[in-house]
């Protein structure tokens, strides 16, 4: 077998470092037939030092060697002696001093700010590159309501289709929908199909119960022209617009911006949130958090709210405002005044898990009763996928026990697909003495297909539709027959 290396040359030295040095008689003494060259001898700090000289060797410091077990007694002690301050000084500096409660805090509101950036920023991209969206969903209420439906909905461009499909007193009711984009016009044509809807004509009388009939599993045309005449009044009372992608983006990016400078900072001159009590380690959900009591700087609050008002008002912000000032359309004089009354002593619960450094959950307790809350989760423990979890705990009316609403989200950084869960279950009411619970789910994903729609034949103008629901009107007053486009 071919030897590893150079047997003479310590492992820790390079091969190309040249060749090793050799020892010469004259450094050390003359060697014994069949030695080994001694390696210089070392210094003791016990023993006293002896001077001498020959014609072989120059006069230098000479100490009697040590003994073996000596040797590495003392390599032993050396080495322990390194690791213990070696290992000390790594573990402060790596495990130690980052995870301090207030630089876990400051760490903490650097990476949350700096997840919002990438969120927004992504998202914002993604959604300017699509050209539509495709949602599907589903609900079930139970109470002194009981219903139960899905949902789909897809849109390319200016145009989508829809579906509602929904149990209600024993009827089930199915709607369809079309949207297609009207040529040389802001608004669309929109089609609209109900089928079951005979099922509630006993309920809606004798004269409006027979036209349900008749318009059951009907086509029901809405032409662009009553949106554009309507949308046209409404313009002109009312300046609200949409925003693009690239605005919408605008306008993130400034609240980003504004964030963290003031809200996601520990610059004591203008850090908006400050830490009443560092609690401590404890767990939840089975994540190690750190438990933090934080306050509101009155000032600083104020200064935020100042500064993300003037920013905001030099955004596209201002295209759905038209002439209001986002000031006034905020009431920002009242939420500074409601600041002025902020209580010192008054505090929300916020956790940083110790592991992502990001903040877990804030919780705002009522200070009168601990069992309401408003609690803003994002349990992100890695990957893609952003959840963000908002729960509700409140009673309503004057009952003793609260009850929750949670909406349960998450939008993938990746692809833009989102995902939304609702429940909600409260004590009964004194109306209905049902408890009223629900759930409601949705998932959001991009879509780039396009939609081949086509206008139904045999559609019924609403416009007359609508001129025969005057009151008045009898069961045979108006057939589908004569309402036909």
């Amino acid at each position: 077998m071919e030897p590893t290396g150079n047997p003479l040359r310590p492992n820790n030295t390079n091969p190309n470092d040249g060749p090793m040095p050799q020892y010469r008689p004259t450094d050390y003494g003359t060697p014994q037939a069949n030695q080994m060259p001694q390696q210089p001898p070392q210094q003791s700090m016990q023993e006293p030092a002896v001077m001498f000289s020959s014609p072989t060797q120059p006069a230098g410091m000479y100490q009697p060697p040590t003994s073996n077990k000596k040797r590495k007694l003392l390599i032993a002690v050396t080495a322990i002696t390194v690791l213990l301050v070696g290992g000390s000084a790594a573990a402060y500096v790596g495990i130690i001093a980052p995870n301090k409660p207030e630089n876990i805090w400051k760490v903490a509101l650097d990476r949350t700010a700096t997840v919002y950036d990438t969120l927004t920023t992504d998202s914002s991209q993604k959604f300017k590159d699509a050209h539509g969206v495709a949602v599907k969903g589903d609900y079930k209420i139970d109470g002194s309501l009981t219903t139960d439906g899905t949902m789909e909905l897809q849109t390319y461009d200016g145009n989508a289709k829809f579906a509602f499909d929904a149990g209600l007193a024993g009827t089930r009711v199915n709607v369809e929908g079309r949207v297609i984009d009207a040529a040389n016009s802001i608004s669309p044509d929109v089609y609209v199909k109900a089928s079951g809807i005979k099922g509630f004509s006993g309920l809606a009388g004798p004269d409006y119960g027979a036209l349900l009939t008749q318009l059951d599993n009907k086509w029901i045309g809405m032409d662009h022209t009553i949106f554009d005449s309507f949308s046209s009044s409404v313009v002109e009372s009312s300046p609200g617009q949409s925003l693009t992608s690239d605005e919408l983006k605008e306008v993130t990016t400034a609240i980003g911006e504004v964030n963290r400078e003031y809200l996601f900072t520990t610059n004591s001159n203008k850090a908006v949130l400050r830490i009443a009590n560092n609690v401590g380690v404890e767990d939840q959900d089975g994540r190690s958090v750190y438990h933090y009591k934080v306050g509101l700087h009155k000032q600083h609050t104020k200064d935020y709210i100042n500064a993300l008002t003037e920013r905001l008002e030099a955004t596209p912000v201002k295209k759905i405002l038209g002439d209001k000032k986002l000031s006034e359309a905020i009431n920002k004089d009242e939420l500074l005044k409601g600041i002025d009354e902020y209580k010192e002593s008054d505090t929300a619960d916020v956790y940083v898990d110790k592991s992502t450094k990001l903040i877990r959950t804030v919780r705002i307790t009522d200070p009168k009763d601990s069992r309401e809350y408003l609690e803003i989760k994002v349990p992100y423990t890695g990957g893609d996928d952003i959840p963000l979890v908002l729960t509700l705990a409140t009673k309503p009316d004057s009952q003793s026990e609260p009850g929750t609403a949670i909406i349960d989200s998450s939008i993938n950084k990746e692809s833009g697909n989102a995902k939304l869960k609702l429940t909600y279950d409260f004590p009964p009411s004194a109306d209905s003495g049902k408890r009223e619970k629900g759930t409601a789910k949705m998932t959001m994903t991009i879509n780039n297909a396009k939609l081949n729609l086509q206008k139904p034949a045999d559609a019924i103008s609403i416009a007359e539709l609508l001129g025969g629901l005057m009151p008045g009107m009898t069961s045979t007053s108006a057939g589908v027959d004569d309402l036909l486009l």
